[in-house]
């Protein structure tokens, strides 16, 4: 990697993480019945995960141009939750899986 070069969303993220977040974007797109409270409820939660993933790939992102080795906080279903998020709570924390970035 190149001093100042961008990086994208898909470069940064696993491939895990891209998919779902293309799958969360088609979910998001298709007409919801707005006159069901669950529709909201998920909806949101979508929504939600959808923030997770990008600010996820932001974090990850800082650690390229840092240099840094990050953990990224994932429980056993493999998805990111809220209170795992560093931006939430300031720390680390269930099961991660740590991901060492190496800048070239």
């Amino acid at each position: 990697m190149v001093v100042g070069q961008s990086i994208t969303y898909q470069e940064v993220v696993s491939q895990k993480d891209w998919d779902r977040y293309q799958e969360i974007r088609t979910e998001l797109d298709k007409d919801w019945d707005w006159d069901k409270e669950e529709t909201i409820k998920e909806r949101n939660q979508l929504s939600d995960e959808l923030v997770l993933l990008k600010r996820g790939a932001d974090w990850i992102e800082e650690g390229y141009r840092r240099h840094l080795s990050v953990d990224i906080p994932y429980r056993s279903d493999g998805r990111l939750h809220k209170e795992d998020n560093p931006f939430y709570n300031g720390t680390l924390k269930n099961e991660k899986v740590k991901t060492h970035l190496v800048v070239k």
